[in-house]
């Protein structure tokens, strides 16, 4: 029997989701994955001082750009806040020098499989948009996402809800 390279494993999903009406898959740095449209756990991590207006703007604003970044159903909203005293939290530039204020935010994405593309788009968006809304400077917007599998997530009732088709 040949041996499947990752392109015959693709070309042959892609295949299979033309024939099932299911989504295409995508390389996603080495990756195989299938691109889903659910909702990513959002933590945002800031210094303590924000009124709940700003707090507010701040997570519309979040919550909007990951709609328009990942197409995700917009009541798929898991958002997480964490305030910090400034002596709990201490976030340097890694000798970029990239200067930082006490208006700083850390947005940490838990998602299944992203595109680089989606990602890429997703953080040019968030600075704008935090800049412009928020007054948030772009200096100020540090971003990482970490990569789940399926069998990583349950939504309640102790079960896997991707694993069990229920979403």
């Amino acid at each position: 029997m040949p041996t499947l390279t990752r392109r015959d494993t693709l070309v042959g999903a892609a295949a299979v989701a033309a024939a099932t009406q299911l989504p295409l898959p995508v390389l996603a740095g080495d990756i195989l994955a299938v691109q889903e449209s659910h909702m990513p756990l959002l933590r945002i991590d800031l210094y303590e001082g924000r009124s709940d207006d700003e707090l507010t703007k701040l997570l519309d604003t979040v919550h909007a750009v990951m709609l328009a970044a990942f197409k995700v159903p917009e009541r798929d909203r898991y958002q997480i806040v964490s305030e910090h005293r400034p002596s709990r939290m201490i976030m340097h530039d890694t000798g970029l020098n990239i200067p930082r204020t006490r208006n700083f935010v850390m947005i940490q994405v838990t998602t299944r499989p992203r595109s680089r593309e989606m990602k890429e788009q997703f953080y040019k968006q968030m600075a704008e948009q935090l800049d412009k809304v928020c007054g948030v400077a772009p200096s100020d917007v540090m971003m990482n996402f970490v990569t789940c599998t399926d069998e990583d997530w349950s939504f309640g009732l102790g079960r896997a809800q991707f694993l069990t088709k229920e979403l």
